[in-house]
């Protein structure tokens, strides 16, 4: 149970998902011990899972995240995590070994799981205390109980007292690693702009020549902030210079959408292609907007059967007659490979996917994945494209630090957690703290799009302006 010790690394996780997350509420001994894991180094651990999906019996996320504080990276490492009888895995895998961990200075892993009983949260619980000159965190997530008794079951991790040697290279890693993540601290207050709309728009603007500079044909598709390119927004023009496509979800089935289908049209009348994702009500026809039918499709995670497809090219977003979204394939799929021989069997004319297979990955698509999936199965030519966040900072993703996770240490351009998207905080997008993670070195996120050589970037949370609009009244 937990990890295999390997050189160099002792490391326990003694079922860090198993106990942190799910323990007696599923049958297991209200005497269950304490896991701890205790490492040579200092390492944070977290564990994250989808608690409403579990409530409803369905299958449910589960996230591991190892970061080594100190910016060393984590040698002979191998993780194998068992889970109790009463879980049942459904897709992804339950070990990482040394050659997938070798070299990185943080890592996370996902799989879903299935729980045969009915599991019950407590409540939030988050503490530290020092050890021996050190600390050793909380890293339980959530306290549970179940049945007429609660049962608890804490799970901490101890970090042992590097030695002088150790120090030095923690102080020498720390530098690289500030030199090459697009992290900066943010300033005790961030400057208000005095148009939050016009903001957005000119952060757009910014990426989109940047863009263009390396690629004059890599496409800016915002989703949603269709207010900011809507025949009646003072941002229209700007907005439309910015970008080359718009793409708005349920555009036949939301309260506004005779504003969302008229913005689309000013879009299209612009020279814009124009695309719209179904959850609720098929496109009844409107042949301006090319929309993708997810009625049938959980959060945009699997990949439905499409059969008509031909062998014409697509060599820009006016050719694209259809789409395909999918934003978190590991759900379905357990490895890359499954994945893309998936992909690779479609004839959609343009897909929408993420930059890492699985969301919590650090390591990017490679210029080569994504070249593979620019032909169609009838070899014809597609366009690939990826997600992108523009208005919220992910905490699953590469450029998040532990230290963002406390919200007293939690950088002042970072504003509240989005109530709808656990994990998910909307940020001052026009700070330049910010900015700099999305664009402009190469570790920046639109960087690694265009070195992997996508062809366009679906622009996510654009509609942020409006919720700090909101605040400011």
């Amino acid at each position: 149970m937990g990890m295999r010790i390997s050189r160099g690394f002792i490391i326990l996780l003694a079922v860090l998902i198993a106990l942190a997350v799910f323990p007696a509420c599923l049958g297991m001994s209200e005497n269950a011990e304490a896991a701890s894991v205790t490492c040579k180094s200092k390492h944070y651990v977290t564990t994250t899972i989808n608690k409403a999906a579990l409530k409803k019996g369905k299958t449910a996320k589960v996230t591991v995240k190892v970061t080594n504080t100190t910016g060393k990276a984590m040698k002979n490492l191998n993780i194998k995590v068992k889970l109790p009888a009463e879980l049942k895995k459904t897709s992804g895998t339950l070990t990482k070994t040394k050659a997938s961990l070798a070299k990185k200075k943080s890592f996370s892993f996902s799989f879903y799981v299935k729980a045969t009983k009915k599991v019950n949260f407590y409540k939030k619980v988050t503490s530290s205390k020092a050890v021996a000159g050190t600390k050793t965190k909380v890293i339980t997530k959530n306290m549970l109980k179940a049945g007429k008794k609660n049962r608890y079951t804490t799970v901490t991790m101890t970090f042992k007292k590097p030695t002088a040697t150790k120090k030095t290279t923690k102080k020498t890693t720390t530098t690289t690693k500030k030199t090459t993540t697009p992290t900066t601290p943010a300033p005790s207050v961030v400057t208000t702009p005095s148009s939050h709309a016009q903001a957005m728009v000119d952060l757009l603007s910014d990426m989109s020549k940047y863009a263009k500079a390396r690629n004059a044909k890599f496409a800016m598709i915002p989703n949603g902030g269709y207010n900011l390119y809507a025949p009646w927004a003072a941002t229209a023009a700007n907005m439309l210079a910015s970008i080359d496509g718009a793409l708005i979800e349920d555009v036949f089935s939301d309260d506004d959408s005779e504003g969302m289908q008229e913005a689309l049209a000013n879009a299209a009348n612009n020279g814009k292609k124009t695309f719209s994702i179904e959850y609720d009500e098929p496109n009844p026809g409107n042949n301006v907007i090319v929309s993708y039918d997810a009625r049938d499709i959980d959060s945009l995670d699997e990949i439905p059967a499409f059969v008509n497809g031909t062998s014409y090219n697509v060599n820009s977003l006016a050719d694209v007659k259809n789409f395909l979204a999918i934003l978190d394939p590991t759900k379905n799929y357990s490895t890359k490979e499954e994945y893309f021989a998936a992909l690779k069997n479609t004839d959609y004319d343009l897909i929408f996917i993420d930059l890492f297979f699985d969301s919590d990955d650090q390591q990017p698509l490679t210029a080569a994945e994504v070249n593979a999936l620019k032909k169609k199965r009838n070899g014809g030519k597609r366009i690939v494209c990826t997600y992108m966040s523009v208005g919220e900072a992910e905490s699953y993703r590469y450029y998040w630090l532990p230290a963002w996770d406390n919200e007293a240490t939690r950088p002042a351009w970072i504003a509240e957690e989005n109530p709808q998207w656990k994990r998910n905080y909307k940020v001052c997008y026009w700070a330049p703290e910010w900015q700099k993670i999305l664009y402009g070195n190469s570790s920046a996120y639109l960087d690694q799009i265009l070195a992997a050589g996508f062809d366009g970037v679906y622009l996510d949370v654009i509609d942020a302006y409006e919720y700090f609009e909101e605040q400011s009244k």
